[in-house]
Parts: structure tokens; sequence; C-alpha cells
């Protein structure tokens, strides 16, 4: 190859190469001045979100505030009162404390069994997953929260 062509090539590589980088350095520009009126119109796209969001799930602030409180309420509920601390080696060991701690007024809706506290799947339903079973339904439902039943003991 002579002298002529290899410049030729070089001066097309160093073409193509300055053309790419002229394109990024373009998009960057574009980019930059999108996410320049993005921020200076912050505030009206945030209320717009806002009021999107109350429309679509009828919650308005005051709720929102509600369900983060009552998020973070059981975020510590879970790390402070963690369920090995109130595991007993029977039921019975378990009814026990309990009648320490519940005025007998309270006894029989604290302590007594209920009927629709299922064990086991109804006939019928054996296939369908619903994540909850006789082994774990205590720590998921709110009719088994410690803090929910101790809110008995102090409503009139």
């Amino acid at each position: 190859m002579d002298k002529f062509s290899e410049l030729k090539q070089r001066r097309e590589a160093l073409s193509q190469k300055s053309n790419m980088r002229l394109e990024n350095m373009d998009t960057i520009l574009r980019e930059s001045d999108r996410v320049a009126q993005v921020a200076s119109n912050s505030r009206a796209i945030l209320d717009d979100l806002e009021f999107d969001f109350e429309v679509v799930t009828g919650l308005d602030s005051l709720d929102v505030k509600f369900l983060f409180f009552a998020t973070a309420l059981q975020c510590a509920r879970q790390y402070f009162l963690a369920n090995d601390k109130f595991r007993f080696d029977k039921a019975a060991d378990g009814d026990k404390f309990m009648r320490k701690l519940v005025p007998k007024s309270y006894e029989h809706i604290l302590l007594g069994s209920v009927p629709y506290d299922a064990i086991r799947k109804y006939e019928g339903f054996e296939g369908l997953n619903t994540g909850i079973s006789g082994a774990n339904h205590r720590y998921t439902t709110l009719g088994h929260d410690p803090l929910a039943s101790h809110l008995v003991l102090i409503l009139p």
C-alpha cells in the first residue's frame, strides 16, 4: 500500500471517530437540556404525579402519611418483638403466661379458640397456593398480632 492510501485510510478513521464523538457530545447536550428542563419544572411535575397518584389510588396525602406511619410501626414491632421472644414449648405454657397478663373479663377473647382459625385448607382448595398455611398463618394475620391483642386490653 502506498503512503497516499495509508494517509487516506487514517484520515477516514479519524473522521469517523470525530463524527462519533460529535454525535455523543450532541446526545449529552440534549440530555443535559432535558435534565435542566425537568429540574426547573420539578415542583409542577411532582404535583402532577401526586395528583395522578391520588386519582388512581384514591389516597390523599393524609392517607399516605398514615400508611407510612403504620408501616414504620409494623417494622419496629417486627424488629423489637421478634417471634423468638414469644416461643413456648407447649401451647399450654403460652396460655399460662397470657393468663398472668390478661384480666378475667378478656380471657375468653384472647385465649379462647375461634372457628375461623383454620389449620388446614378446605377440601377442594388443596392446589391453591395462598402462601398462608397452618404453619405460618399466625405470623401473617392481624388476629394473631401480639400488639393488636394487647390493644384490646387498653381500649374500653
